[in-house]
């Protein structure tokens, strides 16, 4: 995998904002998570969840299903992919 940032990444993460990377980054840590999950991992409220599901469903990021009537997100390979690099990221910017 490509370490550099390409500038369609960065057009994702400008598309995604705040909301959407506090969701691939739950997903990227915990794996696959419902709805309720998603809200106490990502610390947000449902309104912007649903906001940021449509727009990373859009993208490719995520994918659903519904198992045992509850609404289950998980990431798609590109949505890990980016994820990843989010984390990256992080970890450069926590060092000294």
């Amino acid at each position: 995998m490509n370490n550099e940032i390409s500038g369609m990444e960065i057009g994702l993460i400008e598309r995604v904002g705040i909301a959407g990377i506090k969701v691939l980054i739950a997903l990227f840590k915990k794996g696959e998570l419902h709805i309720r999950e998603i809200v106490r991992e990502a610390g947000m409220s449902y309104t912007s969840l649903y906001r940021a599901l449509h727009d990373l469903l859009t993208l490719k990021l995520i994918e659903e299903e519904i198992r045992e009537g509850k609404r289950i997100i998980r990431l798609t390979a590109k949505g890990k992919e980016l994820a990843e690099l989010l984390m990256k990221a992080e970890e450069l910017l926590k060092k000294e």
